[in-house]
């Protein structure tokens, strides 16, 4: 039975709340939380597994908490009436149509999208908005996609600058400086997307403390995009003195440089922020938050569609999904390789869950080891079909396995390039030398050493595969651990 508390606007001249419309007794905010919870229920899932499968930082449970924090400081913003239950309805069948051909990442953005509709968290302003978007589990999909273009942009950047200071004998070779024949490496791949999210969760924060609007926020943004990544070449450049032994500095000035550089952007993003709340409009507590209608039944039944239809959508997906083989592309596998650097290679069967991503992986992937005795090295082989997100370094999964990882460097022409790690456990006394390259099946010479390059070349620079990806662990002595 429907029922509709009347109120007198006469008498709440500021805003009318949630609690105000109610359906058979309970405020229509917490009908609309219920639908958010089954309707999204695989957005939710896949949130609580990235946070724990050691893929991706953690970072995003602070800006989740700081969101939620600053929406609890305003939530008299926050409700729900006729003209938020039809922006969410809307946005939620524009989830459901979508959902098949969305990767958990869009989906969870998507849902995010209609929960701020529902909510009307538009309405706390850009600055809490941005703290929402960032507290999804974005750094290792940023790494992904950003990672080498940001490299890119800071090394073309970095050698312009010390080619002003003088170094006239500095090469760069991609994302690599060299100098005196020799690589320098200035820093870690994933600091220039750390340092790009920590930037904007502080720009979301003085957003929020100088009550900035919309109007303000989207052209800022971008600005503040464009001095993170100058900060970022700045910091870069420093770093390649001590790190190239033209100074001899302590090992502590490679953070404290990192530091001193995010603190003087700290510095002119307040100072801009400041500036931008003195001449532009902020955000101000309007007199009414809601335009005072109450949803109707036939908006409750249409949102009740959309969310029935969202949560049963997942499983209608699966239950008809169908992959197409790569002899549907006209690719033929060549087979798996039996023998490496001379020794015979012994299949090692795959895990149930290795098993399960090798059937959805766009081509196929195989473990070996080499027969060498109980020290033997382990292989791990993809062949890829065709560009996919599904393919990502070794390194992530030994962070994930808790492994510490050190970048080793080595000194080889291009077409003979790997990329090398030293991964070990503190205290577990399992310590490997790991190394990783990706190359093309028709020309073997063109290859990469890092994922997020060889994604973009295959997108953008029309590289035709199949390509062969191979990641070698081979264990260590103590000698080496650190």
């Amino acid at each position: 039975m429907l029922r509709f508390r009347a109120v007198n606007t006469a008498t709440h001249p500021r805003r009318l709340s949630s609690a105000d419309f109610r359906w058979s007794g309970v405020p229509s905010f917490a009908w609309v939380a219920i639908g958010v919870v089954i309707a999204f229920w695989p957005v939710w899932r896949w949130y609580v597994l990235r946070l724990d499968d050691g893929s991706d930082e953690p970072m995003g449970l602070v800006a989740l908490a700081t969101a939620g924090w600053l929406l609890w400081q305003r939530r008299e913003r926050l409700g729900v009436d006729r003209g938020s239950v039809h922006a969410a309805t809307a946005g939620l069948f524009g989830y459901l149509v979508t959902f098949p051909w969305l990767s958990p990442l869009p989906r969870a953005l998507a849902a995010l999208g209609v929960i701020a509709l529902g909510f009307r968290l538009p309405k706390a302003g850009p600055g809490i908005c941005l703290l929402l978007a960032l507290s999804l589990p974005v750094i290792a999909t940023a790494q992904f996609y950003l990672g080498w273009p940001l490299r890119w942009m800071t090394a073309v950047g970095s050698e312009a600058l010390l080619k002003i200071a003088g170094l006239d004998d500095l090469g760069r070779e991609g994302t690599v400086l060299w100098w005196r024949e020799a690589p320098v490496n200035v820093d870690a791949p994933c600091s220039g997307v750390r340092m790009l999210w920590t930037g904007l969760f502080m720009h979301a924060l003085l957003l929020v403390r100088h009550r900035l609007g919309w109007r303000t926020g989207l052209w800022l943004t971008p600005l503040v995009v464009l001095l993170i990544l100058a900060a970022n070449v700045i910091r870069a450049t420093l770093l390649f003195f001590k790190e190239s032994g033209a100074l001899f500095l302590p090992e502590w000035t490679h953070p404290g440089i990192g530091l001193v550089v995010f603190a003087g952007l700290l510095g002119v993003l307040s100072a801009m922020h400041r500036h931008c709340a003195k001449s532009a409009e902020a955000t101000t507590d309007p007199k009414d938050f809601s335009n005072g209608r109450s949803p109707s039944p036939i908006a409750w039944g249409m949102a009740l569609v959309g969310v029935l239809g969202a949560a049963w959508m997942p499983m209608l997906a699966n239950a008809t999904r169908e992959v197409g083989s790569d002899h549907e592309f006209g690719i033929e596998f060549p087979g798996w390789p039996t023998s490496w650097d001379g020794c015979d290679l012994v299949p090692v069967v795959l895990a149930p869950h290795e098993r399960a991503f090798a059937d959805a992986f766009p081509g196929d992937l195989a473990v070996f080891r080499t027969t060498e005795g109980p020290w033997s090295r382990r292989l791990i082989v993809r062949w890829i079909t065709r560009p996919t997100r599904k393919l990502h370094s070794s390194a992530d999964c030994l962070r994930a396995e808790g492994f510490r990882l050190e970048r080793d460097w080595e000194i080889a022409p291009a077409d003979e390039r790997w990329a090398t790690w030293t991964a070990y456990q503190p205290g577990q006394g399992a310590a490997f030398r790991v190394r990783e390259r990706l190359w093309s099946d028709s020309a073997p010479e063109a290859g990469w050493t890092e994922v997020s390059a060889w994604f973009w070349d295959a997108v953008f620079r029309g590289n035709r595969g199949p390509w062969w990806g191979v990641t070698v662990m081979e264990p260590i002595s103590e000698s080496t651990k650190r």
